[in-house]
C-alpha cells in the first residue's frame, strides 16, 4: 500500500481501491501544477548556501511479514553538511502560510522520517503566486523531528487495509479529522451518517 492510503480515513481508502475514483481534468491539472511547483522549490532550494540537493522522489518503504508501504520523498537535502533532512512540498494559496500544518501532511513526513531512520524533515507549504513572481524568502518552512508513535500508528493502519482487502471485509471508518467526511464520496452507507440518513428517510 501506498503512504498516501493511511493518512486517510480507512474505510475510504478500502473503498478507493475496490472502487478507484475518476478524476476529472481539473484535478488532474492540480496534479500537474503540484510537480511544476516542486520542481520549482527544488530549483529554489539549490540557490540558497548550504543546502546540499541529494535527491527528489527519493523512495522510502517499510515491510514486515504482513505489509510493505511504499511512499517518495519529495526532496532529499544535506543542510550545512550536517543533518540530511527530508522534504516535504505543498502548494498552499495564502502566503506567507498560517496556522500549523495539516495533521496529514506531517503524518506523512513521518512515514518517510521512520522508513529512512531521518531524525528531522521540513513541511514547506509553496505558494504558485509568490514562486511565480520569484519570491525567495521562504517563510512557510516547518521542521518536523521523528516521532516513533505516529510511524507505528501508520503501519497499524497500513495492516488494518490489508487485513481488510484480504478478507474482503469492509474496515471501521477512522477519520481523523471532521473535514475529511465533507470531501468523502463514500457517505453512502457509512456508520457514521447511518443516523443522519435514518432522519431523512423518516421526515
Amino acid at each position: 500500500c501506498y503512504v498516501t492510503e493511511l493518512v486517510k480515513c480507512s474505510r475510504k481508502a478500502y473503498l478507493d481501491r475496490i472502487t478507484p475514483p475518476e478524476y476529472d481534468d481539473e484535478t488532474l491539472r492540480r496534479f500537474k501544477a503540484g510537480d511544476i511547483l516542486e520542481d520549482g522549490f527544488t530549483n529554489m532550494l539549490r540557490q540558497i548556501p548550504g543546502i546540499y540537493i541529494i535527491g527528489t522522489q527519493w523512495r522510502a518503504y517499510y515491510e514486515d511479514d504482513k505489509v510493505t508501504v511504499h511512499g517518495r520523498i519529495d526532496i532529499l537535502a544535506q543542510h550545512n553538511n550536517q543533518e540530511i533532512v527530508a522534504h516535504e512540498v505543498k502548494s498552499a494559496k495564502d502566503h506567507p502560510w498560517s496556522g500549523e500544518p495539516y495533521l496529514t501532511h506531517r503524518q506523512q513526513l513521518q512515514f518517510y522520517m521512520g522508513a529512512t531512520g531521518l531524525e528531522y524533515g521540513e513541511i514547506n507549504y509553496i505558494s504558485k503566486k509568490a514562486l511565480v513572481y520569484g519570491d525567495k524568502n521562504i517563510d512557510e518552512r516547518f521542521l518536523v523531528e521523528q516521532d516513533p508513535k505516529t510511524f507505528q500508528y501508520l503501519i497499524k493502519k497500513a495492516h488494518i487495509l490489508i487485513d481488510a482487502l484480504d478478507t474482503e471485509m469492509e474496515p471501521e471508518p477512522n477519520p481523523q479529522e471532521e473535514w475529511e467526511c465533507g470531501y468523502c464520496g463514500h457517505k453512502e452507507g457509512c456508520p457514521l451518517f447511518a443516523e443522519e440518513d435514518e432522519d431523512s428517510d423518516s421526515s
